[in-house]
């Protein structure tokens, strides 16, 4: 879910499985609390029904491997664990130390690290969002993606939202239409913040 960005900032990613549709955001620190903040934005953004989160074993995701003085597992839920069962989603570890378990979103973060993060020197933080989010509109309605073009036969991550609409509408929650201003809207959303945060 999280790749390093910037001087100690993360940028915590989704990715759906199904359509490629990604989500993501830039966070000052990898804390339970900006996950489950990150998780609560993804259940708002995307437009169908979430059923199952796959993370790492970071600390942020889950208490799985943190121990007591004594040796024993930690037995309570993480933050994202509370999410996940408020909403109804199962959330599923990948094995300890294989990256390639969640090799979706390892290429995702490749993506967005050679198409946005590394495409520029940037001044600051600011400049770094704006392309971030940038790129972020250009990869769901207008990059083509090779995985939905075959197994959907459409050519972004947007068209294979709306052909599974088309295919299984009960599980949205929302009309594709609707959704595809989405991104559009959490550029500027994302603009005024850091507007608001740096006056």
């Amino acid at each position: 879910m999280q790749k390093p960005c910037q001087s100690g900032s993360s940028l915590f990613v989704a990715i759906d499985r199904a359509t490629r549709s990604l989500l993501y955001r830039v966070y000052e620190a990898k804390t339970a609390e900006n996950t489950e903040d990150f998780m609560n934005r993804c259940l708002e953004y995307f437009p169908f029904e979430v059923t199952h989160v796959l993370t790492d074993n970071g600390p942020e995701f889950t208490n799985r491997l943190i121990k007591s003085k004594k040796g024993k597992l930690c037995q309570k839920p993480s933050h994202l664990d509370e999410v996940c069962k408020t909403n109804h989603i199962e959330h599923r570890l990948t094995r300890p130390n294989t990256p390639k378990t969640n090799g979706m979103v390892e290429r995702a973060n490749g993506i967005i690290k050679k198409g946005a993060i590394l495409k520029d020197n940037y001044v600051n933080k600011e400049e770094m969002n704006d392309a971030l989010m940038a790129f972020l509109v250009y990869y769901m309605l207008y990059r083509r993606h090779g995985g939905v073009r075959k197994e959907l036969n459409v050519k972004t991550p947007f068209q294979a939202v709306e052909k599974w609409f088309m295919l299984k509408s009960e599980i949205f929650k929302q009309n594709p239409s609707e959704f595809k201003n989405k991104p559009l809207h959490l550029k500027s959303i994302e603009n005024s913040s850091v507007s608001q945060t740096t006056m």
